[in-house]
């Protein structure tokens, strides 16, 4: 066994240069030999007339059987193949016969041709008017204050609204875009990121621009009492004397200390709309209260107020 293996080794260095020297010949033989092999072609509609769109959904790709060397085969893998569909002449709907004539390969390879189309063997475009709007966008984000924080103002999109562009048929359909789905949770500081727009349900749209800025205003939560917010009467018919008593109330609010910070009894409504609550016979009445964006009330005092009319 040892004479053997010695015997195998010896000059194993030209050994195996020979053997390279072989590999090289087959690969050589190999690929000078005719092969047919499938490739996948795009489909591609050109010279669409001004104004026009493709409409539909099509078979973006054909298989096309090509024959040549195996040289030339391997090459082909990493040539652009594509099948122009010329629509110059179209205006609402074609049928088109794929043709293994109309295979072009960029760039050209020797000694490579397409002998075949395997499927489809056609393909059906669908043109539409091209036309665009402005649309409104939604948001789809979640923003969860970490406990002892609030959102002040809710979560503002910039922009508010984008251009959609495609066939008539679907931009019609469309008075909004969603964005992507966002979910942050334990926030405790302000946000200012994008996000893309959610357009992949609509078929052949254009979305400008594709995504959105958005900003979250996140502060610390507070509460602030306020005293002496005039109660109003509302609604008085004409010629009537009204009293509302006390016409002052005091109100304990809650939200963002920033906001808070700054706020008035003058930035503060309360009403009683005489038209719409007034009954005969009824004395006391609740007051509504209108807070600035981002804050609400969790006490009011007196809660209910008296009307007395003077004749």
């Amino acid at each position: 066994m040892k004479k053997f293996l010695k015997k195998l080794f010896k000059n194993y260095k030209v050994k195996l240069f020979m053997l390279f020297i072989a590999l090289l010949i087959w690969l050589h033989a190999a690929t000078e030999q005719i092969y047919e092999y499938d490739f996948k072609v795009e489909i591609v509609p050109v010279n669409v007339a001004p104004g026009l769109i493709v409409a539909n959904d099509y078979p973006r790709y054909a298989t096309v059987t090509f024959q040549g060397k195996g040289k030339a085969l391997f090459a082909l893998k990493n040539a652009k193949r594509s099948i122009m569909i010329n629509l110059s002449e179209y205006r609402f709907r074609g049928i088109f016969r794929l043709r293994k004539e109309d295979v072009q390969i960029r760039p050209s390879i020797l000694n490579v041709k397409p002998i075949r189309i395997v499927e489809p063997d056609t393909v059906v475009i669908e043109l539409d008017r091209l036309v665009k709007k402005s649309v409104a966008v939604k948001s789809k984000i979640v923003v969860q204050p970490a406990p002892g924080y609030t959102i002040v103002g809710g979560i503002v999109l910039k922009p508010d609204k984008v251009l959609v562009r495609g066939p008539r048929r679907v931009v019609k359909k469309i008075s909004s875009i969603e964005t992507q789905k966002v979910i942050l949770e334990h926030v405790t500081q302000d946000i200012a990121e994008t996000v893309p727009l959610d357009a992949k349900q609509f078929k052949r749209l254009e979305v400008i621009p594709e995504e959105v800025h958005y900003y979250v205003d996140v502060q610390k939560l507070g509460e602030k009492i306020i005293e002496d917010v005039p109660v109003q009467l509302i609604n008085v018919p004409r010629g009537a004397k009204v009293k509302i008593l006390p016409s002052v109330l005091t109100i304990k609010i809650e939200g963002g200390v920033e906001i808070l910070n700054k706020i008035t009894r003058d930035d503060i409504l309360a009403y009683i709309d005489f038209k719409r609550q007034f009954r005969k016979g009824v004395t006391s009445y609740p007051a509504t209260i209108k807070l600035p964006p981002g804050l609400r009330f969790s006490e009011v005092y007196p809660s209910t107020f008296k009307i007395t009319m003077e004749r």
